[in-house]
């Protein structure tokens, strides 16, 4: 009995490991890599061009000290970044 209540709970594990956590938008934030990712561009490209733009939002530090930087950006500031950057066109 307790085999299959091991067997049991490690394969609910599993399933909700394959879920995934889902954190609303407005709380999430990114990676530079899952930035470069939803901006369809290389993880360099974003570093040396997009993050570096004026007006681009500010990254902020999860690091625990100053030496080595963890940069992450809040998504909802990415996200109204790129809808900033659409392009009017005028007929």
């Amino acid at each position: 009995m307790e085999e299959k209540l091991l067997e049991a709970i490690s394969e609910l594990t599993k399933k909700i490991d394959a879920m995934g956590a889902q954190v609303p938008v407005d709380k999430a934030i990114w990676s530079p890599a899952t930035c470069a990712q939803y901006l369809g561009v290389s993880e360099r490209h974003f570093a040396e061009r997009l993050a570096l733009k004026p007006g681009f939002p500010d990254p902020f530090n999860i690091s625990a000290g100053d030496r080595n930087m963890i940069a992450r950006y809040r998504a909802k500031d990415i996200i109204s970044w790129v809808e900033r950057q659409r392009v009017r066109r005028y007929a």
